[in-house]
């Protein structure tokens, strides 16, 4: 079985936490490379994940003609700049969500990976969990009958983890919310069909 030489950016509580513990049970993957601007965290993702070789710098990272995709596990803010640099270093791409701050930023990382002809795709792992699936094929076989509405909590510790800290910044234009609640979006989306009208009260 060939394997991909993958490249993870930014080696956070993402990298740490949920990328770099699967890695281990995939038969057809290599950890190539590792980047982040925190060089303890380099060392983390090597020792204790295994990455062959460690980047502070992503543009050479991505001159890494070995990797043949990238997982951008970065801020929101850096999503764009990183997808768009990946594109056009010929790298496929899984991208943390959301995939960007505005429609217009998504809509410009959509157009380099389709005018470099790479793979694109958001980390929307929730699909794939069987409690939600089971969920979707409920809907599915009618079961709920009409879908009026749907009501989502979803509780996230942050303020006690000290790396998730850039969430609540000013650069990322929406917080917990945006990041956390792009999840619960997604699921809708995928339960109930695509969204017509928004409405919003704060």
């Amino acid at each position: 079985m060939k394997k991909v030489k993958i490249g993870i950016v930014g080696c956070g509580s993402t990298m740490l936490y949920m990328y770099g513990p699967i890695l281990k049970y995939l038969n057809n993957v290599d950890f190539e490379a590792a980047m982040d601007i925190d060089e303890n965290r380099l060392r983390l993702a090597q020792e204790r994940y295994g990455a062959k070789k460690i980047y502070t710098d992503y543009d050479k990272m991505l001159k890494d003609r070995y990797i043949e995709a990238v997982i951008i596990a970065t801020p929101v803010f850096l999503h764009k700049e990183h997808v768009i640099k990946a594109a056009e270093a010929g790298k496929n791409i899984l991208c943390e969500k959301p995939l960007a701050r505005t429609i217009g930023e998504c809509d410009e990382m959509i157009k380099a990976c389709k005018k470099n002809k790479v793979t694109l795709m958001t980390a929307f792992m929730k699909r794939f969990n069987r409690n939600f699936k089971a969920a979707k094929k409920v809907i599915e076989d009618g079961k709920l009958g009409d879908i009026v509405q749907v009501r989502a909590q979803w509780d996230l510790p942050a303020p006690q983890m000290d790396n998730l800290h850039w969430r609540y910044a000013l650069p990322a234009w929406g917080g917990v919310y945006l990041d956390h609640g792009a999840h619960v979006i997604d699921l809708c989306r995928w339960w109930a069909g695509e969204i017509d009208t928004v409405s919003a009260e704060i």
